[in-house]
């Protein structure tokens, strides 16, 4: 159904396309050929060569039929140059509405999966609350432990669903904000406000955080900021083995300061590591056993750009990863 959309908006646009240049080739053929037919038009001279009339009345007769030629001629050529405009412009405008429609078609495709992704991520957790529930309501015998247990998983469950709304929200509130304010902001401040969100997990995987950052200033929305290093952060605690080292560190680097947050966990391997930002990339590893809904990294990474940053990653697996947040420095 998409496919027969875009082909027939390829096809009406190319004939709009198509029509444009056919009407600018007539018009022009058109006034070409009136002003021409002005100058065939005139009055040939009767020449008189040493008062020999006949000789003068053959001379005319000569110019008006080079004029006739002449007229004919170009009206062939003019006709020749709008057939060619049909057929070189045709091949044109449907490459010109191809190149057009790219990016809507895109954006189709992106809407279509993201639609779809998410309409899997909402059935999974709703799937395994019903059929927990079907189990419980055929048992006759259920117990109160049995019965505490089914609310529990419906709790969990329910808390899942509720972390996949909240980070959709967001998303949808990002793609639709107003451009953020920024400003100088200090990167020790932030990454202590980051902290104090994340120390909670971090402590109960017994992994230490390393914070050497210095006083630099970037110019960046602080809010903004610090929700992308925590989920940076979170990242890496998530898939960081317990007892292990999280490091945040900092560097110049021209004109732009790079906040680095590497982690010696599971790493990234070299196929995902091109997708690692797009949304529900890390659903499938989800379905497989592993967690989250693949839109943290996401969202980091929305944040960041709409402060005029860049989000980059360098990882092998089985040897950690590096997270690297590049913003401009500030010169104040």
């Amino acid at each position: 159904m998409k496919s027969r959309l875009i082909s027939s908006a390829t096809l009406r646009l190319a004939g709009t396309y198509l029509a444009i240049m056919l009407l600018m080739s007539c018009g022009f053929s058109v006034a070409m050929y009136k002003m021409s037919s002005r100058e065939f038009d005139r009055p040939a001279p009767r020449l008189q060569l040493h008062q020999d009339d006949r000789l003068g009345g053959d001379l005319h007769d000569i110019f008006q039929d080079r004029a006739e030629q002449s007229r004919r001629n170009l009206l062939v050529g003019l006709l020749l140059l709008n057939g060619s405009v049909v057929v070189v412009g045709g091949l044109l405008s449907l490459l010109l509405a191809r190149k057009s429609l790219e990016p809507i078609e895109n954006a189709m495709e992106a809407q279509a999966q993201f639609v779809s992704d998410a309409s899997h991520e909402l059935r999974t957790p709703l799937t395994a609350m019903r059929a927990v529930n079907e189990v419980a309501l055929r048992n006759p015998k259920l117990s109160l432990a049995a019965a505490k247990e089914v609310i529990q998983a419906n709790s969990e469950e329910t808390i899942k669903l509720q972390q996949l709304s909240d980070n959709l929200l967001n998303l949808a509130k990002q793609e639709h904000a107003v451009p953020p304010q920024l400003t100088s902001v200090e990167l020790a401040s932030v990454v202590t406000a980051a902290l104090n969100q994340v120390i909670p997990a971090a402590q109960a995987k017994k992994i230490h955080i390393d914070d050497a950052v210095s006083r630099s200033q970037v110019i960046a929305n602080e809010a903004m900021l610090t929700q992308a290093l925590v989920i940076l952060l979170d990242n890496a605690i998530k898939y960081s083995p317990a007892k292990s080292q999280i490091w945040i560190t900092n560097e110049r680097r021209g004109n732009h300061e790079l906040l680095h947050v590497r982690d010696n966990g599971s790493g990234i391997s070299p196929k995902d590591l091109p997708h690692i930002f797009t949304r529900f990339y890390r659903a499938d590893a989800a379905r497989s056993g592993g967690n989250g809904y693949g839109l943290g990294l996401a969202i980091a990474q929305s944040l960041v750009e709409q402060q005029a940053g860049q989000v980059s990653v360098a990882s092998q697996l089985g040897k950690g990863s590096v997270f690297t947040i590049r913003l401009k420095r500030s010169l104040s």
